[in-house]
C-alpha cells in the first residue's frame, strides 16, 4: 500500500475551477512513490518535483499538463540516481535541464 509522501501544491486553476487534475497529480506521484526510495528520500524528491513544477507549470496548456508532469517526474528520478537526493535545489535544476533538453524527443528516453 502506498502512502502519499508529498503533497501537490499548485496555484494553477483549470478552466473548470479545479486546481490541477486528479489524474495528472496521481500519475506523477505514483511514478515517484514507486521508485523504491525510503520515505524521507521520497519526501525530498517530491519537494524537488513540486519546486520544479512550480517553475514551469505556466508553460503548459491543459491538454499537456499530464504529460509534462509525468515527464518531469521521470526526469527527477533520472537525476536522482546520479546525485545527492537530499539536494533539492540541485535535483530541481538538473531535472528541469533534462526535461528541457528532451521534451520534444521521443519519451521515455533510452538511457542505456
Amino acid at each position: 500500500m502506498s502512502t502519499n509522501t508529498f503533497s501537490h501544491q499548485s496555484s494553477r486553476s483549470s478552466p473548470s475551477g479545479k486546481i490541477g487534475g486528479v489524474g495528472e497529480v496521481m500519475r506523477s506521484h505514483q511514478i515517484i512513490e514507486c521508485a523504491g526510495y525510503d520515505p524521507s528520500t521520497l519526501l525530498e524528491i517530491g519537494r524537488a518535483f513540486e519546486r520544479a513544477w512550480a517553475e514551469i507549470e505556466h508553460d503548459f496548456g491543459e491538454p499537456d499538463v499530464e504529460q509534462a508532469r509525468t515527464r518531469l517526474a521521470e526526469a527527477i528520478l533520472i537525476v536522482a540516481v546520479n546525485r545527492d537526493r537530499h539536494d533539492i535545489g540541485g535535483l530541481t535544476t538538473e531535472a528541469l535541464q533534462v526535461l528541457a533538453l528532451t521534451y520534444r524527443r521521443r519519451w521515455p528516453l533510452d538511457w542505456h
